[in-house]
Order: C-alpha cells, then structure tokens, then sequence
C-alpha cells in the first residue's frame, strides 16, 4: 500500500522554508509570530508555482501547498464569521471572510481531486498540525490550555467545512452515476458561492444555482429563511455514508438518486 503524501508534514514544512520567499519574509518582518504566518503562505506558493506545468496541470504535491497556503488565512476567516454572527452582522460584512473559507475549500478538492484516497481524518489532522506549526512562535499559545483550546478549534472548523465540502462532492457523484441525459451539472467559482450557489444544475434546458446542504435538518433552516427555498437542497448523504473519505460508493450514489433528482427537478421547475 503506497504511503499518502500527507503522512510526512515535515517534508512540507522543510521545502517551504528553504524558499527565497520564506527566507525573505523572515528576515523582513519584526512580528516573529505573524513574520512566520505569512513566509509559509508565502513560501507555499512559490512552491505551488514550482510543481504548476506550464499546460497549468498542478502535481498531486503542488495540491497541497497550494492548501497549505489558504490554511491560516481560512481559519482567521472562520473566527471572524463566528464573531460576526454572534453580532448579528449583515451578509456584506462577512463576505471577505467567506472569500477566504471558500479558498480553502477549493484548494482542498483540488487536493481530493489530485489524491481520491486520501482519508477525511487524515486531511483534517493534516491541517490542523500545519496551522499549529505556522503558530508556533504565538506566545499565547505557550500555555497548554490555550493551545488545547486552539487546536480543538481548528480541528472542528476544519471538519465542518470538509464535511459540507463533500456533501458537494456528494451530489455531483450521484447526478453522474444516475445517469440522467436530462440533467446535468456544472462546477462553481468562487464568485458564485460567495452567491450562494454550491453547483449549477440543467435541466431540459433551464439552468438553477443549487444550494447544497450537508444534513436535512440544516436544509429545512435555510429553506424557511430563503426567497427560493426550492434551490436549498439536502445531499442525502450522511456522514456515515463517507466511510471516512469523501466519495460515497457508487451503489450508494445509485440509491440516493431518485430522492435526489425530484428535489433537482422541482428547483428547476420553480426557477
């Protein structure tokens, strides 16, 4: 069984700091702790650049710096969205944040996409160790239990966001292997889920923003809150399901077709 590339994080951690721009950055900043943050980000996509074919093909290895250098930016977006929400805050005062937790998403399918086997505990264990390591040099994480509390957080952040990546991931699976010429489906920007729209989906021509949501209950929240609930839709896919990746089996794609295609249709209907 070959070893996944997220099994050695030191490699990574070795190749970004022997980058000019690592090197650079640290010598630059006075901030030691902040200095540290940005010359891996830095470093991470120089390397990213490096492993990037000039056809624009990434190498499985190029994947993964490229989501190393969207981990510390997602996770400061994630605490902002917490604070912003706890305030009640409109929608445009969270849409930077949510530009950033959407990158990470992207570059972590990417990642996926580049390794199928890769494991969803393994990804997130990854990422949690790699923000850790960028943080090193916090003082306040010196204290054990602020550092306990610190890696909790990163680790339940990183998890959610995943799971409702995979959710996506999810429905994509299952439209393909329903097998249905009358629908189809298209991947999103970012732009597009900064809308709010997860994929798009045609049907007999029309073509409806889909909001993908990970379980049935988050689904029947949003949808009472919505001006077109009909768009929100449950992957009917639980977590379960995964069996800790972030493919279902395609006989499970198969059964959870049916369900899945009547609530395609009747957002395409209603569009």
């Amino acid at each position: 069984m070959t070893e996944s590339l997220l099994a050695n994080p030191s490699h990574f951690t070795r190749s970004i700091a022997e980058t000019t721009e690592y090197r650079h950055s640290r010598q630059r900043e006075q901030d030691e702790a902040g200095s540290l943050r940005r010359a891996v980000a830095l470093g991470s996509r120089a390397l990213v650049d490096n492993h990037t074919t000039e056809h624009g093909y990434v190498s499985p290895e190029g994947c993964v710096y490229r989501l190393i250098a969207t981990i510390d930016d997602f996770v400061t977006a994630q605490q902002e969205l917490d604070r912003l929400q706890q305030d009640g805050a409109e929608r445009r005062h969270k849409l930077p944040h949510l530009r950033k937790a959407v990158a990470f998403n992207h570059a972590a399918k990417e990642l996926i996409d580049s390794q199928p086997d890769v494991g969803f505990n393994e990804l997130t264990a990854f990422t949690t160790k790699m923000y850790l390591g960028m943080h090193r040099d916090d003082t306040e994480l010196h204290d054990d239990q602020r550092y306990h509390q610190r890696a909790l957080y990163v680790r339940d952040a990183v998890k959610q966001s995943l799971h409702g990546m995979r959710s996506e991931l999810a429905v994509e699976q299952i439209i393909w292997a329903a097998g249905d010429p009358a629908i189809e489906y298209e991947e999103t920007t970012v732009e597009d889920e900064l809308r709010g729209v997860d994929l798009f989906v045609n049907y007999h021509g029309q073509r409806v923003g889909i909001d993908v949501k990970a379980s049935q209950a988050a689904a029947h929240m949003a949808k009472l809150k919505s001006s077109h609930p009909e768009r929100i839709i449950w992957s009917q896919v639980d977590w379960e399901d995964f069996a800790g990746g972030f493919r279902i089996s395609d006989e499970l794609a198969q059964q959870k077709a049916p369900a899945l295609l009547a609530e395609l249709r009747t957002a395409a209907q209603a569009a």
